[in-house]
This record gives C-alpha cells, structure tokens and sequence, in this order.
C-alpha cells in the first residue's frame, strides 16, 4: 500500500483505479448488449497499417484495448518505481509505463481475442467489408475524425473497424447504422443507410468500384 499511495507513483496509482472502473464499464455494456460487445475477430489482409495492427486495433474492441493499455502503463509504472525506490521523477517513469502499455496492448489483448472473446480464425479480407452495413459503437464521426463501427462478416463473426463519412457534409453517431464504400488502410468512409444518401453516393462518385446498393446485412 505504501507504494501505490507514494506521491511519486501517483499517475500509476489513478491508472489502476481507471482499468477497475473501465473493466466494470465493459462488464455491463456486454451484459447490456448481450455480449455482443465482447464479440470481435481476426485475420484482417495485410493492408492494414502496421503499427496498428500490431496494437491489435481492428481486431479487439477499443474499450478493451483501452483496459489493456491502461493496466500495462499502472502496472509497469508501479513496479519500475518501486524497483529504483522512486528515485526517478513520474515524468521520467512514464517512459517505461508507455512501452508497457503498448506491449499489454499488443500480446494482452491477443490472449484476449483467443479466450475471453472466444475469436474464430476464419481469415476475412479487409476489403472485403466495403459493401457491407456497420454500426457506430463509440462517440461521432465526422470527416477527418475517425471513429469506431462493428459489422458481421459473412461467417458470423463480429468485426471493430474505424470509420468517418464518405461525404464531408455527413456526421455520424452512435448507434447509426451506415454502409461502408471506400477502405483506405485501417479506414473506412462511410455513408448513411439510406436511399438518399446512396444518390448522393452516385453523384459524389460515379466511378466508385463498389456499389453500395448492394449491401450484405
């Protein structure tokens, strides 16, 4: 107790008590949902930008990942502290926390998708899901401000991927369900399921390779 109450291991200290509170979050958002909020996938295309795949996003929740992280930064910061006898400033342990944080996120958050979440290893190609409807799951989406969709692929399986507006003039929130018509990397752009934001689809992008009419549900 000593330790996690030291002034100097304060930021570790608060960031444990964030994953208790995060963890809980999650526990009555699934239970809420069904469980369908724990559902996720993997095997995303080479496509996806590395840096992000190797964080596991795409294939893991985002709330989840954001326990992982959350856990590996307090969790390294408190031993790294405890370890040099709080010599060091928090600034400079913050460091240390970080890599650990990325590192929980990385391997924590596999060992999540292959036992919590129960993940089948049905390889999905990425570009597969433009054509397919979403839903937004966190927050807003505006143009130029990514934000977090689920969609069920063929198998059944749930996917998390990040989406914005196709049209810079659309906002999505959540719960909206939208069609995905474009992927560029780990992103999607996105429009509003309806007959009228498919023709403005049309008149934006007569050349588009995907025809977001035909949607797969």
């Amino acid at each position: 107790m000593s330790i996690l109450f030291h002034p100097a291991n304060l930021p570790f200290t608060v960031a444990l008590g964030v994953v208790v509170v995060l963890a809980v979050l999650q526990i009555l958002l699934g239970a809420l949902s069904g469980g369908d909020a724990e559902a996720s996938s993997e095997g995303l295309d080479s496509d996806v930008a590395p840096a992000l795949e190797w964080l596991n996003v795409g294939t893991v929740p985002l709330s989840l990942l954001a326990i992982c992280f959350t856990l590996g930064f307090g969790l390294t910061g408190t031993v790294f502290q405890g370890a040099t006898g709080f010599a060091l400033p928090p600034a400079v342990a913050w460091l240390p926390a970080l890599v650990g944080g990325a590192l929980a996120m990385r391997y924590l958050g596999r060992g999540m998708a292959k036992t919590i979440l129960r993940v089948d290893t049905t390889a999905v190609s990425a570009e597969s899901f433009v054509g397919h409807t979403a839903v937004l799951t966190l927050g807003f989406t505006e143009r130029g401000q990514p934000s977090q969709a689920k969609l069920r692929d063929p198998h059944g399986q749930t996917h998390y991927v990040l989406v914005e507006p196709f049209l810079s003039e659309d906002r999505f929130e959540t719960g909206d369900e939208v069609i995905l018509v474009e992927r560029t990397g780990a992103l999607y752009r996105a429009i509003p399921n309806s007959a009228e934001a498919m023709a403005r689809y049309d008149a934006a992008s007569p050349t588009a390779d995907s025809d977001p009419s035909q949607v797969n549900a």
